[in-house]
């Protein structure tokens, strides 16, 4: 029942019980996007994968190592992430010959964070509070984003792990030497270590190819009441800890499933698939600003809250005031799991509105600082209107000179992306002035339908029926609680 306390994400409930037990849908998006390419985008996205990878630099045309210690592990590990995209594009185009040089790339472009020798190798232990970190942010608490006092680190680690994920995937398990095994099992580690199994009276259980539980944290970032992840690390700050990319953070654990999926651990595979769950549900609840938030105004007039503190909320961004930076920080990078997170239809039509109105058009790049805001944003804009963001992006890459994209993007990865959305035809029900209102007469009134507008009644809920919650109000209940088996949650 509602209590008569409050927080800074709105309402505190009373949760009556000896145990609470909460359920989590996983979910069942792997390496590729969940349906084929829409035809009539199919040879266009063909042929700007090839010329992506006929780009690629060739083997030894510059020093991978210097490369990664000057884009520090987040920038390396998101051009890491980029190279994985057009090797999974490809792979799922059947394009394999193209699928494996990207691959090949990709693994070069990891080998550097994957190089055992303590001299050469970017990363250290940290026995102090037990984790991976840069020499370099171990040495100068700003450097790499504050990474040396565990910052970030699961967005770091994410793009890396997800990268590393898709290379197995594709050149196959042999692909990486046992030494980078280990190392890539410590960089897992760092960020998503297992609860450890106990049996009762008996010593705990830890799995031979599980990361070792006496050096690292249980998941250092999550926390698992909040259902999301803390990117602050040691650092003191006035709201306290705090995590500005929901979006990210969801990658590092995707990134976790998939290593699962390479590796044909299916028990890391479904614990990344847990903490995926939780860190989606989290966002959409509290990240994402719909009509089930219940965040006052003006506030509530955003539809993306872009840092969430301990004691506070914020609309803004650490580096800008742009709306539109805090909506796509918390869309980027654009992966088949992207899918499950950014939904429903309905909601992001609202944040591409939003978004648009902070650009003076899709097409043109009068502003080169808002260039690569700009590429990420019509990733956003296929979810709602896959033609129209289709069509921009071959504009694009006519573009002399090339355009400039975020470091997770290739134009044959963004067209691979829009070609495999699901069409968004129920938008067609709704007028543009009563669309972000949402009434259910303004369309069927078949059970699935009043599910999908938000209807509350735990009846028109499937997974609510399948658990016995044949009466009442769900989604809400009348405290004012969203329950898990919402469809607005799924």
């Amino acid at each position: 029942q509602k209590s008569p306390f409050t927080c800074v994400k709105g309402d505190l409930t009373y949760v009556k019980g000896s145990t609470w037990r909460m359920l989590e849908g996983l979910t069942a998006i792997e390496f590729s996007a969940p349906r084929r390419a829409t035809p009539s985008m199919l040879n266009p996205t063909q042929s700007a994968l090839k010329k992506d990878v006929l780009s690629l630099p060739p083997i030894g045309a510059f020093d991978e190592h210097k490369l990664a210690k000057l884009t520090s592990s987040y920038g390396s590990g998101k051009r890491a992430t980029q190279l994985a995209l057009l090797a999974l594009a490809c792979n799922s185009l059947n394009l394999i010959d193209e699928a494996k040089k990207a691959a090949e790339t990709t693994l070069r472009a990891l080998n550097p964070w994957l190089d055992p020798d303590y001299i050469s190798s970017l990363l250290v232990y940290d026995k102090s509070y037990g984790g991976i970190v840069t020499k370099t942010g171990l040495e100068n608490i700003q450097a790499d984003f504050g990474q040396g006092w565990y910052n970030d680190h699961h967005f770091h680690y994410g793009y890396h792990l997800f990268a590393a994920a898709c290379v197995l995937h594709i050149l196959g398990p042999h692909s990486l030497t046992s030494t980078q095994k280990a190392a890539l099992a410590a960089m897992l580690g760092d960020v998503a270590t297992e609860i450890p199994k106990t049996i009762p009276g008996k010593r705990t259980i830890r799995r031979g190819n599980a990361p070792n539980q006496n050096y690292f944290p249980v998941a250092r970032h999550k926390d698992f009441y909040e259902g999301h992840s803390w990117a602050s690390g040691l650092f003191e700050m006035p709201m306290g800890k705090n995590q500005e990319s929901s979006s990210e953070a969801t990658h590092c654990y995707y990134g976790v499933s998939l290593l699962g999926v390479a590796t044909n651990d299916y028990e890391l595979r479904d614990w990344g698939r847990l903490l995926l769950a939780m860190e989606m549900r989290a966002a959409r609840y509290y990240w994402h600003v719909s009509g089930f938030n219940r965040y006052p105004e003006p506030f509530g007039s955003n539809v993306v809250v872009s840092i969430i503190g301990g004691n506070l909320l914020s609309s803004q961004t650490f580096f800008g005031t742009n709306k539109l930076f805090a909506i796509l920080v918390n869309s980027m990078p654009f992966t088949p799991i992207s899918e499950d997170l950014l939904t429903p239809p309905r909601y992001i039509h609202k944040c591409v509105e939003q978004a648009v109105a902070e650009l003076p058009s899709l097409h043109d790049d009068d502003d080169p600082a808002l260039s690569s805001w700009r590429a990420l944003l019509l990733q956003l804009v296929a979810i709602t209107d896959p033609t129209q963001a289709f069509s921009v992006i071959i504009a694009l890459s006519m573009a002399n000179p090339p355009p400039q994209l975020d470091q997770t993007q290739s134009i044959g990865s963004m067209l691979y992306w829009v070609a495999t959305r699901p069409d968004p035809g129920f938008l067609n029900f709704f007028d543009d002035d009563t669309y972000t209102d949402y009434a259910p007469s303004h369309a069927p009134t078949t059970a699935s339908r009043r599910a999908e507008m938000g209807e509350p009644m735990c009846a028109a809920h499937d997974r609510c029926l399948k658990y016995g919650l044949n009466n009442g109000n769900c989604c809400p209940t009348e405290a004012n609680v969203m329950l898990w088996c919402c469809h607005a949650l799924q």
